[in-house]
């Protein structure tokens, strides 16, 4: 059981925000994002030393807005945690925190993913 309370992936957010049901674009918008957040977070540190953890908050901060903006609401809160803590320099439990986060990145392109297969 994750330790987020949100939604793992509400898929209403998208289309509301961006005001289309068109699918080739909603597609456009959820592979993009699942393409840039693997990427994103594999250039992220995963036992980040004290000098790593600006780039710990500037990459846990990019993510966190694409996964608000596309509905996959347990991650943003996951990252939002994250990059709270690299912000406020609190190395101490950053390695197993950042663990955590990678299973609700995981969970949560597994369901974009899911997503984008039903409306293809």
């Amino acid at each position: 059981m994750s330790q987020y309370s949100e939604a793992l992936f509400d898929t209403s957010v998208l289309p509301s925000a961006i005001e289309t049901d068109d699918a080739d674009i909603l597609l456009s918008f959820y592979e993009m994002f699942i393409e840039v957040t693997r990427e994103s977070w594999l250039q992220l540190p995963i036992t980040p030393a004290s000098s790593e953890l600006s780039r710990v908050r500037d990459i846990t901060h990019k993510l966190k807005s694409s996964a608000a903006s596309v509905g996959a609401l347990r991650l943003r809160s996951a990252l939002q945690s994250l990059e709270q803590q690299a912000a406020d320099q609190q190395a101490t439990g950053i390695t197993e925190h950042i663990a955590q986060t990678a299973l609700v990145v995981a969970e949560s392109l597994n369901a974009v993913q899911a997503h984008v297969d039903l409306i293809k």
